[in-house]
């Protein structure tokens, strides 16, 4: 589970990456939840709403990695966010959250000169085969 979290919010961050160049104004997608907190003063790259698959979000700062990710962490917990088991590598954090059937992904990282955070929130486990009429 938290290996597809992170999948999935790897392929979000990269495709924010593509096309994004800041002068279209954008919007939290409808229904994005306020127990989920976003990175005060960071700029919103994309937000997508890919229905029964979730809501990701991806946001731009220039606020150091490791802080920003251990506030937000801090913010979901005192949400009432429980933490999975966290993944730190070089210049990246991504954690995992569960609260009930919900989910978040939280990814953190540095990428051109500046800090990347990408939020995906499932309201509940999401199953392929529920797609397929299964």
């Amino acid at each position: 589970m938290v290996r597809t979290m992170v999948a999935a919010l790897l392929l979000g961050l990269l495709a924010a990456g593509a096309g994004c160049d800041g002068r279209a104004k954008i919007g939290l997608p409808a229904g994005f939840p306020a127990d989920v907190p976003v990175p005060e003063g960071a700029v919103l790259r994309t937000a997508r709403d890919m229905g029964k698959k979730g809501l990701n979000v991806v946001f731009e700062t220039q606020e150091s990695v490791l802080p920003l990710a251990e506030r937000l962490g801090g913010r979901l917990r005192a949400a009432g966010w429980s933490g999975m088991p966290e993944a730190v590598f070089d210049g990246a954090v991504f954690s995992s959250w569960r609260k009930g059937e919900r989910s978040v992904a939280l990814g953190v990282s540095s990428s051109g000169g500046a800090t990347v955070v990408g939020i995906a929130v499932v309201e509940r486990p999401y199953s392929e085969w529920e797609e397929a009429g299964g």
